[in-house]
């Protein structure tokens, strides 16, 4: 999602919020804001939901640019996820992360203050905030129950596979080639 402009020296300069959901709870697992829209954002977020919520069994992405390098298959690769891209033109298979992006339009940026002095760090702050405090804890439209507590309740019937940070730094490292 392109996200609000931030002052960053004498210019201002677009935001990106890269963002992964739980389909089956609607769990925001992985968010942050970023300066740039690249795979490095969208491997910094993933790394993030890995070691908060575990390895998913699955990652379903759309087939943009980012998604679609050879980078984030690798990173797929290591840490043993599917990597399923969406059909093109199907707005509807991705109808949960278009709602959920909408919510963070409708609900969180409107409630934040952006001046001259509002930095990444705090957009990513106040971001986090919304997410832990509110959107992950408030009772879901259409699933009843608040995302948090259905990814809790649900995962006693999955196996979860967790790793450490030192084995995230490990296969989440980045290659130049």
């Amino acid at each position: 999602m392109h996200g609000p402009y931030l002052k960053t020296g004498r210019k201002k300069q677009k935001t990106y919020l890269c963002i992964i959901i739980d389909d089956h709870s609607r769990l925001i697992t992985g968010a942050r804001f970023f300066l740039e829209e690249s795979s490095l954002s969208l491997q910094k977020t993933l790394k993030d939901a890995v070691l908060t919520y575990a390895v998913p069994q699955k990652l379903y992405c759309d087939n943009g640019k980012i998604v679609v390098s050879g980078y984030i298959h690798i990173v797929c690769a290591r840490i043993g996820t599917a990597l399923i891209h969406s059909k093109p033109y199907d707005s509807p298979s991705r109808g949960k992360i278009e709602r959920l992006i909408r919510t963070v339009r409708l609900m969180f940026l409107p409630n934040i203050n952006i001046d001259d002095n509002y930095s990444l760090k705090d957009l990513n702050r106040d971001l986090t905030n919304w997410i832990n405090l509110g959107y992950n804890r408030k009772i879901h439209g259409v699933t009843g129950e608040a995302p948090l507590d259905r990814y809790i309740k649900d995962s006693v019937n999955v196996t979860l596979k967790q790793i450490s940070k030192n084995e995230a730094d490990d296969l989440f490292y980045h290659t130049i080639y």
